[in-house]
């Protein structure tokens, strides 16, 4: 069910209640499979909410009316978690007409009549307000209550509501559409004969019928079929050592080897939602990998491009390219600070996409692009950064426009030093503004700062590691990915899985925008978390780790 007005339309409506007639007092299998109907009053379904919830970034809103008058609440971010984690509940920052009583059902686990999951330990706040509900205590919004009886819903103050809608939207590149297109391509077509065409494949001309403006090659065999082929090499007869240019416009023909283009890639996977499949052969076997969700951003963006979650034969390495530019021999945008990935491998981010018939078992496995230590300089070891750490200079040649402090053997070594505290003279109570910058000096304790960090974070997939010294022993904590979103989002956490010594108090943080003393994004219904620990961080209600709290707390 969408929801096309008012501003700007896209929603997908989770929830409607406008006739009362449909009882919202269901069982846990009930509120996971949903029901009710699109021409009444309806829950979609946890499980459903959670599939969409997880495909890409979305925003919430949640509209009411009374006596006529509409209300509103807008959440900057949802989340919801899967069954294991009860459909646990994350919303972003509010602004609206309603109020912000969600705030307290935050990082609630669902609960319904038979199945108790809220924070009060006295009674069933499921059975109590007679629908399933993100609940904490029984106070809050419930919007699946008694219909009629509305103690405690969006609104600032108690009323009977006469409509409800809870709705999602995705934000900015993250178009959730009808996945009609593939079918398209495979039954909507024009086809040019080849005696070089497979019998699964044809050429497309455009119809009028598709978002697409060119000629393109559909593959109408593996998984249904439908697939638009953006990259083929079979004969080996076309070179993929090329210019920015020639990959942008696309180069070869669909009779042979060819690449379509990254504008028209870029085009293609911005009319909606699209998947992504890599098929190689070696040995005459195949092998196949298969990625959830393919996004391509434009050339402002460098053509970056965003996967999804994997499955197949041929292994995930992509994983390692995900959220990379586009580079080429004459245009360098990879991660590699000393060298040219492109010229090194003679092509582009994805050597295994790029590779998919050179018959080389290789391919199978992610390469990791060489590297030299020629642009850094070791401190002097009477600083307080010494070995194992050195400091690489600000290299505009490798789009490394700030210095850095690397660790160079904890693990492998490659680590760049985003927090330092080891002295306790430095200030870490700081506002949005210094922790956007970044504060101290690399020789003594710093923070590199949130823009730095998002921008290195938002070109390669990095793995963050935490370090803590307590009466001469080292703890740590390991998480396979690391991401810091933009400023927009508040810069918020993303952390992948946990390992180490330290335990994973991290956790509790994960999807948090960053707060400050000016600048609350927290979670905590009652105030500021920054202003009541000290500290910028990315708090949720409150903390259960703050590195740059008070010196002798932390």
């Amino acid at each position: 069910y969408c929801y096309v007005v008012p501003d700007s339309g896209g929603w997908v409506v989770i929830q409607r209640r406008v006739t009362g007639s449909v009882s919202f007092n269901r069982t846990w299998t009930e509120y996971k499979h949903g029901f009710g109907s699109f021409d009444g009053d309806f829950w979609l379904g946890n499980e459903k909410i959670h599939e969409i919830a997880s495909s890409g970034w979305y925003e919430m809103r949640v509209e009411m009316t009374f006596d006529g008058i509409g209300f509103y609440a807008y959440f900057k971010r949802f989340i919801m978690m899967d069954e294991s984690m009860s459909f646990k509940l994350i919303v972003g920052k509010y602004s609206g007409t309603a109020g912000n009583s969600l705030k307290l059902q935050s990082r609630q686990s669902f609960s319904t009549p038979d199945k108790d999951n809220d924070k009060n330990y006295f009674q069933n706040c499921a059975k109590e307000n007679t629908g399933g509900w993100w609940f904490a205590s029984c106070l809050g919004t419930n919007l699946n209550g008694q219909w009629g009886v509305t103690d405690g819903t969006a609104m600032k103050i108690t009323k009977e509501l006469e409509e409800t809608f809870v709705q999602l939207r995705t934000m900015v590149l993250f178009a959730l559409k009808e996945s009609m297109f593939p079918q398209r391509c495979a039954n909507d077509m024009t086809t040019l004969d080849s005696l070089f065409f497979p019998s699964s494949y044809a050429t497309v001309y455009p119809n009028g019928l598709l978002p697409i403006t060119f000629p393109h090659y559909c593959h109408a065999l593996h998984d249904s079929g439908g697939w638009v082929v953006i990259q083929r090499r079979v004969t080996g007869s076309v070179s993929f050592n090329r210019t920015w240019t020639e990959y942008k416009h696309g180069f070869g023909s669909f009779d042979s080897d060819f690449w379509l283009g990254n504008e028209k890639i870029h085009e293609i996977a911005s009319s909606g939602w699209y998947e992504m499949r890599v098929e190689m052969t070696f040995d005459g076997i195949g092998f196949y990998a298969y990625y959830k969700r393919f996004i391509m951003m434009d050339e402002s963006m460098s053509f970056k491009m965003i996967v999804g979650k994997y499955r197949g034969t041929a292994g995930n390495s992509l994983r390692l390219q995900r959220r990379q530019a586009f580079s080429t021999p004459d245009k360098d945008n990879d991660k590699n600070y000393f060298q040219n990935c492109a010229q090194e491998n003679t092509d582009f981010w994805s050597e295994s996409v790029e590779s998919l018939n050179r018959l080389d078992p290789s391919i199978l496995e992610p390469k990791v692009c060489k590297r030299g230590m020629a642009t850094h300089r070791v401190l002097p070891y009477q600083s307080n950064v010494h070995a194992p750490y050195v400091l690489i200079q600000t290299a505009p040649q490798f789009d490394v426009p700030f210095p850095m402090v690397c660790e160079f053997i904890t693990d492998g070594g490659g680590w760049i030093v985003i927090h330092r505290r080891t002295i306790g003279k430095l200030d870490f109570n700081r506002e949005w503004q210094q922790y956007k910058e970044g504060f101290g000096e690399l020789d003594g304790d710093f923070w590199l700062g949130l823009e730095k960090i998002h921008k290195l974070t938002s070109r390669w997939t990095h793995e963050l590691r935490v370090e803590l010294g307590y009466q001469g022993a080292v703890y740590y904590a390991n998480y396979d990915s690391f991401y810091v979103e933009g400023e927009y989002f508040s810069y918020s956490l993303n952390i992948g899985t946990y390992s180490g010594t330290a335990g994973d108090s991290l956790r509790y943080h994960d999807h948090m925008g960053f707060s400050t003393t000016d600048q609350d994004n927290d979670d905590w219904p009652r105030g500021s978390c920054a202003n009541q620990n000290g500290g910028g961080w990315w708090f949720a209600n409150c903390d259960t780790s703050n590195l740059n709290g008070n010196w002798a707390q932390s």
